[in-house]
């Protein structure tokens, strides 16, 4: 006799077995409405993130006029500024680092009650073990006004701490190459010239009277005089290198040896192809500089923001140029010490 199908389900949420057919019944999806709800709410998050200069407290004192609107001529450095101090990343070092938090509103952020004076914050900062790199600490001390608004040295502090950002490079000569060999020497006289300097200063009779016959000299003269008379051993020549090599390294720069006795020409030629053939095996590529977009694509995304229109498209463009931001470290040309 065949037996009849069972006709009862499982209910919502509970996992049954068949245990006429031997497979086990699978959970029930959740109601469109349910889903509906969960993927409003994470839209509402994530816009949130990216929104934060236009929501309080910001929005009284962050500065979201369009100045760029009527001119022809606009720097690049300008359309990068006005990008990077909309980045979600700025928002949270500012709160971290700078804003007083007023537990009475929740942890946001106010410029009425502060927990600490501005230098103490300051200082702070500094001394974390993972302190935030230059160029963002930059934009947070500056992101609050416009570019039109910066005066000149402001201008130039952010330029010359940002590095390259996408695709524009601002660094100098120095800091795009330099040679290890002279950041050991540099290295190794400003180790000598602190052990000279404690030597002098703790004991006064340490100071000579004449240094090679001569009465007038200078403390550089004394930290040369103490090299000569006890050179630097070769385990400081390899720390020094070691030194150098490394920070290069951890910064993402080629390593690159090249022999002290070759004419000009012949080093200049090695050195390129040996640079090419290394940057195409090492190196990341490069970004595409677009700045001429960012700043249109900023006042389309805001003013939909502001009207509250439909943004989604306008949402994702400005979402992605944002999250291609990478706030780059110092250059291992800032530790560098000249010798005098």
């Amino acid at each position: 006799m065949r037996r009849r199908k069972a006709t009862h389900k499982p209910r919502p949420g509970q996992r049954a077995v068949a245990r006429r057919r031997g497979k086990q019944v699978k959970r029930q999806p959740i109601s469109p409405k349910a889903g509906g709800a969960l993927a409003k709410a994470k839209w509402r998050r994530l816009r949130r993130r990216y929104t934060w200069h236009m929501r309080t407290p910001f929005k009284s004192q962050f500065d979201r006029s369009h100045w760029w609107k009527g001119q022809s001529e606009i720097e690049p450095v300008a359309a990068l500024y006005e990008l990077a101090r909309r980045h979600p990343l700025v928002r949270e070092q500012w709160i971290r680092n700078f804003a007083g938090l007023n537990h009475l509103r929740r942890g946001n952020p106010t410029w009425r009650r502060w927990r600490t004076p501005w230098t103490d914050k300051i200082k702070a900062c500094l001394e974390e073990l993972q302190p935030p790199p230059p160029s963002l600490f930059r934009t947070c001390l500056l992101g609050l006004k416009s570019w039109a608004k910066l005066d000149r040295n402001e201008r130039m502090t952010w330029e010359s701490s940002i590095g390259t950002m996408k695709g524009l490079d601002f660094r100098d000569a120095r800091s795009q190459c330099h040679s290890i060999h002279e950041y050991a020497l540099g290295r190794i006289w400003s180790q000598r010239e602190d052990a000279v300097r404690i030597r002098v200063y703790s004991h006064p009779d340490a100071w000579p009277a004449t240094l090679d016959g001569k009465t007038n000299f200078t403390f550089a003269d004394l930290v040369r005089a103490d090299l000569k008379n006890t050179p630097p051993t070769a385990q400081e020549r390899e720390d020094a290198v070691a030194r150098g090599a490394a920070v290069a390294y951890g910064q993402g720069y080629l390593l690159l040896a090249v022999a002290p006795d070759l004419e000009a020409d012949t080093a200049a030629e090695l050195l390129a192809k040996v640079y090419a053939a290394t940057r195409r095996r090492h190196a990341k590529p490069k970004q595409r500089a677009r700045w001429e977009d960012w700043l249109p694509l900023i006042s389309s995304f805001e003013d939909a923001v502001a009207t509250g229109t439909a943004y989604a498209q306008q949402f994702a463009r400005y979402r992605r140029v944002l999250d291609s931001i990478r706030f780059a470290q110092d250059p291992p040309a800032s530790v560098t010490t000249t010798i005098p």
